[in-house]
């Protein structure tokens, strides 16, 4: 009887993904608000993890290709979005909050339309590769 309980207690627990615990770069991105008010949230960390986020539980949506992750890290530097400060939320709003040791950045908007052409089109290749790792509907 004791060598079941001890065999049952040696189980190894299943890593759950926690962003404000993850160590290493990566980028949180989605939108939020409007009639519903529902947040819609993806995290992408360095290593090419893609998660979708609801309600505080994070799913793994797929492992992105290691040269595309590079490329959309090293852009968010030299595109000069780790300088800008927008914080500008409206009723509908979207973010890119980028995280590393030394860095936690937050960029919000929605109250006006968005001038940054860079944010623009980097915030929507983040999306093309969310939807490219969306599980097909059945």
């Amino acid at each position: 009887m004791g060598s079941i309980c001890s065999v049952m207690s040696c189980k190894t627990k299943e890593t759950i993904f926690n962003p404000s615990t993850y160590e290493k770069p990566m980028i949180t991105f989605g939108s939020g608000g409007g009639f519903t008010g529902r947040v819609i949230s993806y995290s992408l960390t360095s290593g090419g993890d893609l998660y979708t986020s609801n309600h505080d539980q994070y799913t793994l949506l797929g492992k992105a290709d290691k040269k595309v992750v590079n490329q959309i890290f090293a852009n968010y530097k030299s595109l000069g979005l780790k300088e800008l400060m927008l914080d500008e939320p409206g009723n509908k709003y979207y973010f890119i909050e980028f995280k590393s040791k030394d860095i936690n950045k937050n960029l919000k908007w929605g109250l006006n339309p968005l001038d940054n052409k860079n944010l623009s089109v980097f915030y929507n290749i983040l999306l093309d590769l969310s939807s490219k790792m969306m599980p097909e509907d059945k």
